[in-house]
């Protein structure tokens, strides 16, 4: 195949930003996809399409391949490619009419599974992270979760005691003095409740008239500093966020007859908006320098939060670990920060889902985790986050409860905008020297008809 059957009205390099992972015997073809300006990468974590060459040995591959929604296409789309439209862009070409007829035959899980394998495997990695430099807040963490759980059947538990036991007072229950400060009711609570948690032997009743004192104590009864940051804030508010933004979500996209319309529209916005998505990789690296690979949001989100402070010699440059430069290592390391934040906020509401092996049915997607660090004191509660999702054309915005009181310039740096595409995220930099805030980008899709869901801090 030959760039030369291109349509005079084509892109001159397309495939810039692409990375292509060849699967099978190399017939050549190489420097056609290096003509077409794309990246032949050594590893299918690194790739954002594999290319297939034919052959029955190279089944493995494909499994990984599958595992890591690494779409796998045949050279057929390479021509499609070299006749890529001005107005057209690599990733948002459907690849369903390349994929190789053997690909059916690949064995693999439910799609479903493998995206919470991923979720899984990357919640845990954090897990362990914060197992190991803070254990401590770990164990809290953890037991202040089994609390919050062990309360939804408080009610029933309190009600079946006798009045005596129900009249018994809260300073009796923790065994402290009516004068103990709220540093002394949370030692003595955390005490109790692990003597008492049905987990290290306690008895259920026990431990809930436990849990009753210690939220009866420090229910907020003035504005001091101490007692409002010991006060008792539990998940279920985020946890009802998460379920209202998922249901909202299925309401106002459940029809797909328009679907091709509502992509136009979003190309549209993207246009005027002068944001253009870019290759920021999959893989990065952890403390101990082991490669995490199904790390493209992160990566995503650190490529446009450091675009937008004006870090990066040029935001544009796909990352390449053959010849790794300055802006590479910044991405990596600021990706790895912003994993530890977001997760570490995902297991402090919910840290059985690592102790249990398991993610929640409610998150299945990366981006949903940034509901449980919207309300955060971290950077990420600066932050607000537009994903522009290519599947069904909407936009997807979280915006964290600090965003608004940043500067004019701060609401544009702090405005991260990326691209969703199926399995694989992508950031979306502004081409223009002017970046939009959320403000002037709202106006944008509301003036192209484009659908949005914002979830507020």
């Amino acid at each position: 195949m030959s760039s030369s059957t291109s349509s005079s009205s084509a892109v001159e390099k397309p495939l810039v930003g692409a990375s292509i992972f060849v699967v099978g015997q190399d017939d050549g073809i190489k420097p056609t996809i290096e003509a077409l300006g794309a990246r032949i990468c050594g590893k299918v974590e690194d790739a954002t399409h594999a290319l297939y060459l034919g052959g029955r040995e190279v089944v493995e591959e494909l499994q990984t391949c599958r595992r890591l929604n690494v779409p796998v296409v045949e050279p057929s789309w390479l021509e499609r490619m070299s006749g890529l439209g001005p107005e057209e862009h690599w990733s948002e070409v459907e690849v369903g009419s390349h994929v190789p007829v053997v690909m059916a035959e690949v064995p693999c899980e439910r799609r479903r599974r493998d995206a919470e394998s991923a979720l899984e495997g990357s919640i845990c990695e954090t897990m362990s992270y914060l197992t190991r430099e803070n254990p401590a807040s770990v164990e809290e963490e953890e037991l202040r979760r089994a609390i919050e759980l062990s309360m939804l059947e408080f009610a029933l538990v309190f009600r079946k005691e006798t009045p005596a036991r129900r009249r018994a007072s809260p300073f009796v229950v923790l065994g402290v003095e009516e004068s103990a400060t709220p540093t002394e009711i949370k030692a003595a609570y955390r005490k109790r409740a692990l003597e008492t948690h049905p987990d290290k032997g306690g008895k259920p009743g026990d431990f809930e008239r436990v849990a009753w004192a210690y939220r009866s104590l420090l229910r907020p009864t003035s504005t001091s500093p101490e007692t409002t940051i010991l006060a008792i804030k539990t998940t279920v508010d985020r946890d009802a966020e998460l379920k209202d933004h998922r249901s909202l979500v299925d309401a106002l996209f459940q029809n797909d007859q328009d679907r091709d319309a509502k992509l136009s529209n979003q190309r549209a916005a993207l246009g005027v908006l002068s944001l253009v998505a870019v290759e920021a990789g999959a893989s990065t690296k952890n403390e101990t320098n082991r490669v995490l690979t199904n790390t493209c949001f992160y990566l995503s989100l650190a490529t446009s939060y450091l675009s937008g402070i004006g870090a990066l010699d040029d935001a544009t440059r796909s990352p390449d670990p053959n010849d790794p430069s300055a802006d590479d290592a910044l991405r990596s390391e600021t990706a790895l920060r912003l994993k530890r934040l977001v997760e570490s906020a995902v297991l402090a509401a919910h840290p059985e889902w690592a102790a249990k092996g398991q993610v929640g049915d409610d998150v299945q997607a990366f981006s949903d985790f940034l509901v449980f660090t919207l309300d955060s004191n971290t950077i990420v509660g600066d932050l607000a986050v537009a994903v522009f999702d290519t599947v069904s054309g909407f936009v997807d915005i979280y915006k964290g409860k600090n965003y608004d009181r940043g500067s004019p310039d701060e609401l544009t740096s702090n405005l991260l905008t990326i691209k969703f595409l199926p399995g694989h995220y992508q950031p979306l930099i502004p081409v223009a020297d002017d970046r939009p805030d959320l403000h002037h980008l709202l106006h944008i899709l509301d003036a192209n008809s484009v659908l949005y869901v914002i979830t507020d801090g």
